[in-house]
């Protein structure tokens, strides 16, 4: 009796695994294209920022913009460490890679005049 119990306890887990599963799919976020469009756009977003740090920090040797060197990275970092994916995030690393780079050359453009 024990057994016949399990099983019908088993074949229910995995009937609302299933159920759960399709849930996800119908709102885009278990599906395959989904996950990789997010996955592309972080990646995009992170090698923005790799080149932004790696060029552009050592070309012009900026210390009034540290706060923006070092927070996508802190962010990127934490992203890593406890495995969260998300597309806010990705987008948070994409939109501070656009500010800082609009106040680089706001700010060569001002050196220049």
């Amino acid at each position: 009796a024990d057994m016949e119990d399990a099983v019908e306890r088993n074949g229910a887990g995995e009937m609302e695994e299933r159920d759960g599963a399709e849930k996800q799919e119908k709102r885009g976020e278990g599906s395959p294209e989904g996950k990789e469009r997010e996955r592309g756009f972080l990646v995009f977003s992170f090698s923005l920022w790799c080149f932004d740090f790696l060029f552009l920090h050592n070309l012009f040797h900026f210390s009034a913009f540290g706060f923006f060197w070092y927070f996508p990275f802190i962010l990127v970092l934490l992203f890593f460490i406890f495995g969260l994916f998300s597309f806010t995030l990705a987008l948070l690393i994409f939109v501070l890679f656009v500010v800082e780079f609009f106040c680089l050359f706001n700010f060569i453009f001002c050196l220049k005049k």
